[in-house]
């Protein structure tokens, strides 16, 4: 499927590829999906907003994305690192939430946002992200497999997480992505797939 970007940034076709194919992994993998959009940086007046562009870079992202993962509230996440002098090193993150078990994300944004709190012992900062209005569409839903506007909407979401701006000053292109487990063959098949 072609997925539209935000045509205000330079999209890395590598990075935006290596997203929406992790998108279409846990589209197969699970029958409803919540889309979850955060980012996560340091305060300007902490230790941490200098150190870390020169120690362990990604060390705390990684690891609040593996702890998300430990919980009953994440099945998925994608994240990219990005730096400017203004913001310091920060970090763009989709967690995607089992639209099975939850109906919204509110209690999961706090649940990441008190682990971020955690982890950089109170230095860093997050903000929620479903509401901006720089995606131009809305990340507030539940995605049902079969919704193929909805993942459209979701990949122009994750096109923002992959563009070239705010790049290029590190020295390679930081993106981690989870596992996505292989879709389980019990319960009720579907009528479509995506293979």
């Amino acid at each position: 499927m072609i997925y539209p970007t935000n045509s205000n940034y330079t999209i890395d076709e590598d990075l935006f590829s290596t997203l929406t194919e992790h998108m279409e992994r846990m589209r197969d993998r699970y029958s409803d999906i919540i889309p979850l959009r955060m980012d996560f940086a340091y305060k300007k007046s902490s230790i941490l907003f200098n150190e870390r562009c020169y120690d362990h870079w990604d060390i705390d992202m990684y690891r609040l994305a593996e702890r998300a993962m430990r919980t009953d509230e994440v099945i998925g996440y994608a994240w990219v690192m990005e730096y400017t002098p203004t913001h310091g090193l920060h970090f763009h993150a989709i967690f995607y939430l089992d639209g099975q078990c939850k109906r919204n994300s509110y209690c999961s944004a706090r649940s990441i946002a008190e682990e971020w709190r955690d982890i950089t012992q109170n230095m860093g900062t997050f903000r929620n992200c479903q509401k901006e209005t720089y995606h131009k569409v809305s990340g507030v839903r539940n995605l049902h497999h079969l919704d193929d506007k909805g993942y459209r909407d979701l990949a122009f979401i994750l096109s923002y997480m992959a563009k070239e701006e705010q790049k290029d000053i590190l020295d390679t292109k930081v993106c981690y992505t989870s596992d996505v487990p292989t879709r389980s063959r019990s319960g009720r098949p579907r009528l479509l797939s995506l293979k």
